[in-house]
């Protein structure tokens, strides 16, 4: 009987994991070395204001979003639903820090220059300089951004 309740509880635990913005808050807790907000789209979540100590802030909808990311650099924490629904000018400029229960968490990426992007477009630009293939490797690199 121990062990059916047992097993009981660990179920609650894990289905409730899911529900709960407890994860995504400690991700960006060990990620946020800058002091950047945390944004949570629509309501805010209880668990949210509750584990970051009431600094997790809500934004009502993608150009309130667009609108801060564009300002600051932050982290936003996002339901696969809300992820769906960003559009692609807004997507481009979140990068996946992490993925944990109901929230995937985004640092925000100000220019194209913070992230990734810049990487491959240095690399393809330093391709090109030595390419007889330049116009070529330039469209395949503009296509990328």
């Amino acid at each position: 009987m121990a062990l059916l309740a047992g097993a009981f509880f660990l179920k609650q635990q894990i289905d409730d994991s899911w529900k709960t913005a407890k994860m995504a808050v400690m991700q960006y807790q060990l990620l946020n070395t800058d002091k950047r907000p945390l944004l949570l789209m629509g309501d805010l979540p209880y668990s949210a204001s509750f584990y970051s100590q009431g600094k997790a802030k809500a934004v009502k909808d993608n150009v309130e979003l667009a609108t801060r990311v564009a300002q600051e650099r932050l982290f936003v924490a996002l339901n696969p639903d809300q992820v769906q629904a960003l559009t692609p000018e807004l997507r481009i400029r979140l990068q996946l820090e992490a993925t944990s229960g109901a929230y995937s968490l985004y640092s925000s990426i100000l220019n194209w220059l913070e992230g990734p992007r810049c990487e491959i477009f240095i690399l393809f630009s330093l391709a090109a300089s030595w390419s007889k293939a330049q116009p070529a490797i330039f469209f395949i690199a503009s296509a990328l951004f």
